[in-house]
C-alpha cells in the first residue's frame, strides 16, 4: 500500500477511477461549499461515479485518519450534501475492507437563516448507491473516529448519520449488501434550528431500496456497532438506531441478520414523532423481508427535558416494525425514559414498540427480553392527556406471536394524565396498558409467550378521562389488552404463563385498574 499524508483537500473532487491500498494519514480538511459543485466532499474522493465504458468500480483496503470539518459560508443555494471520511458520495462501486478514524466535524454560520436540502454524512462513505446496472456493496469496513455535528441550518427534508455510511440505497434489479461492518466511532447529532427528518445510526443512517422497485433487495449482515449514538434538537421526526436509523424498503426486502449493538442510544431535545431502537429506529418491508439473529446490549434512553409532543416508539431493538417478520431477537439493554422527559402517546416495548402490517400478517418469534424498562417521565402539561402502553416483549403489535420471553422488570414511575375513560362495556376503549409480554394485541394469535419480571406502578395518575369518569387502565403479567385468544391455562406446547408480581403503590384513586394474572382486558 501507499500512504499520503497531511493532506488539506480532497486527493480527488470527481473520478471513476477505482482504488486499492491507499492510505491518507493525519487529513487535516476544511470543506468550503460555496456552489452545488462542492456538495460532494471525502478525503479519498469527492464524487466516484463511473463515466460510459466503466463497467466496475471497486475500492479496497483504503484507510483515512485525521479530521474533516464542514464549513458554510452563506450563498443562496443549498442542494443535498454529502460527505463521508473516505468517500462522499459513491455511485456503484464496491468497497471492501476500509477503515476510517477521521473526526468529522462542522462550523455554521447561518444560525437558521438557510436551508439545507437534506445531506448524508459518514465516517467512511457519505450516500452509498447504485448507478445503472451496477450494484453498491459495503463490506468488511470500520469506523473508529467521532462524528460531533451541531447544525444550525434548518434541514428541509432528510439528515442522514451513519458510523459507516449516512445512506445506502439498494439497487435496482439486483441485491446491495452491507456486510462485516464494525462501527466503535461516537455519533452525536444536534440542531440548534428546526429539522424535518432525521435519521442516524451507528452503521447506517438509511439503509434503503431503489425507489421502490419490487425487485432490489438489500441486505445487511454481521454488523456490530459499539459507538455512542445521541440525536437532540428540535425535530420533527427522528429515527435512530444502534445499526440504522431507518432500514426501509417500501416495494422490495429488506434483510437485517445477526446484527449487534453495545453501545448507549439516546434522544433529547423537542422530538415531535421520535421512533428509537436499539437496532433500529424504523423497519418497514414487504412479506419476503426479515430480521433475525439480532442482539442490543445497548442502554436505550429518553433523556430528561426531552419533550415528546406526539406519538413515540421506544425500544430495545426497533421501536417501529412494519410488515417484517422478526426470528432470534434478544434485548440485554435498560430502556429508560428519565425523570422530567415529557409524553403524550408514548409505546414502550423491550423488543418492539410499535407492530403493524401492511398487507398480510407477519410473525414474530423466538424473542426474547432481559432488559429493564423506566417510565419515570411526566405530561407536557397539566392539560394535556397521556397515553402510556408499555411491554416488556412489545408495546403494541398486530403481528402473530409465538415464543417470547420477558425476565426485565418494568417501573411506571413520574406522573401520568390517561385521558381514556373507563368503559361501559369491554369492546370499548382500552386505556393504558402496562404488561409483561405484550401491552396492547390485536387481530392475531398469541402462543408460548413467558413472563417472570415484576411490574411495579408508583406513578401518580391525574384523570383527564372526562368529568365524573375514571380513566382505564390495564396491568397485567402478560397481555393488557388483546382482541384474540390467547394459551395462558392449558398444557399444550403453545402454554403461556407468567410468574412476575404487579405492585401498585402509587397514587390512581381517580383511575380504574384492571389488573390481571395473564390478561387484563380481554376482548369479548
Amino acid at each position: 500500500g501507499y500512504a499520503i499524508k497531511g493532506l488539506t483537500a480532497p486527493l480527488f473532487h470527481t473520478t471513476s477511477a477505482s482504488f486499492k491500498g491507499l492510505h491518507l494519514v493525519d487529513v487535516d480538511m476544511v470543506s468550503n461549499i460555496t456552489a452545488k459543485a462542492d456538495r460532494f466532499y471525502g478525503a479519498l474522493v469527492g464524487l466516484l461515479k463511473p463515466v460510459t465504458g466503466v463497467t466496475e468500480l471497486s475500492v479496497e483496503n483504503c484507510s483515512v485518519s485525521g479530521k474533516i470539518k464542514l464549513h458554510n459560508p452563506n450563498y443562496a443555494v443549498r442542494d443535498n450534501i454529502f460527505l463521508g471520511g473516505l468517500i462522499g458520495a459513491s455511485y456503484g462501486a464496491v468497497i471492501d475492507s476500509c477503515e476510517s478514524s477521521v473526526t468529522i466535524t462542522n462550523n455554521q454560520y447561518n444560525n437558521g437563516s438557510v436551508t439545507i436540502k437534506s445531506f448524508g454524512f459518514g465516517g467512511v462513505v457519505g450516500i452509498a448507491t447504485y448507478s445503472g446496472e451496477m450494484y453498491t456493496s459495503i463490506s468488511n469496513t470500520k469506523f473508529a473516529g467521532e462524528i460531533d455535528l451541531n447544525i444550525k441550518e434548518q434541514i428541509g427534508t432528510n439528515a442522514n448519520v451513519g458510523g459507516v455510511v449516512g445512506y445506502i440505497q439498494g439497487s435496482y434489479n439486483l441485491v446491495s449488501n452491507v456486510s462485516n461492518c464494525e462501527s466503535s466511532g461516537t455519533i452525536k447529532f444536534q440542531t440548534t434550528a428546526s429539522a424535518t427528518n432525521v435519521i442516524v445510526g451507528g452503521i447506517a443512517g438509511t439503509a434503503s431500496e431503489a425507489a421502490s422497485k419490487a425487485t432490489s433487495v438489500l441486505n445487511m449482515s454481521n454488523c456490530k456497532s459499539s459507538g455512542a449514538v445521541e440525536v437532540s434538537g428540535t425535530i420533527t421526526t427522528a429515527n435512530v438506531g444502534g445499526v440504522a436509523g431507518i432500514a426501509a424498503v417500501k416495494a422490495a426486502t429488506v434483510q437485517m441478520t445477526n446484527c449487534e449493538n453495545s453501545a448507549a442510544v439516546a434522544i433529547g431535545g423537542t422530538i415531535t414523532t421520535p421512533c428509537v431502537g436499539g437496532i433500529t429506529g424504523y423497519a418497514i418491508g414487504n412479506a419476503d423481508s426479515a430480521f433475525t439473529g439480532l442482539t442490543n446490549s445497548g442502554s436505550v434512553t429518553v433523556k430528561s427535558g426531552a419533550v415528546m409532543s406526539a406519538t413515540s416508539a421506544i425500544s430495545g431493538i426497533a421501536g417501529i416494525s412494519k410488515s417484517c417478520h422478526m426470528d432470534t431477537v434478544v434485548n440485554n439493554g435498560a430502556i429508560v425514559v428519565e425523570e422530567g422527559a415529557k409524553i403524550v402517546t408514548c409505546y414502550i416495548g423491550g423488543i418492539i414498540g410499535i407492530g403493524t402490517k401492511d398487507g398480510a400478517v407477519t410473525t414474530v418469534q423466538n424473542l426474547t427480553n432481559n432488559g429493564p424498562i423506566t417510565y419515570n417521565g411526566e405530561a407536557v402539561d397539566a392539560t394535556t392527556a397521556t397515553q402510556l402502553r408499555v411491554g416488556g416483549v412489545i408495546a403494541y403489535t398486530q403481528s402473530a406471536i409465538l415464543n417470547a420471553t420477558n425476565t426485565g422488570d418494568i417501573t411506571i414511575a413520574g406522573s401520568l394524565n390517561p385521558g381514556t375513560a373507563t368503559p361501559e362495556t369491554f369492546t370499548e376503549a382500552k386505556g393504558d396498558c402496562y404488561a409483561g409480554v405484550v401491552a396492547y394485541k390485536t387481530m392475531t394469535s398469541t402462543n408460548k409467550v413467558t413472563n417472570t419480571g415484576n411490574i411495579t406502578v408508583t406513578a401518580t395518575m391525574n384523570s383527564l378521562a372526562g368529568e365524573g369518569k375514571k380513566a382505564q387502565v390495564n396491568i397485567a403479567g402478560l397481555v393488557g389488552y388483546t382482541s384474540n385468544n390467547i394459551n395462558a391455562a392449558n398444557e399444550t406446547e403453545y402454554k403461556s404463563v407468567s410468574s412476575g408480581d404487579i405492585t401498585v403503590s402509587g397514587n390512581t384513586t381517580n383511575c380504574t385498574l384492571c389488573i390481571g394474572g395473564s390478561i387484563a382486558h380481554p376482548y369479548t
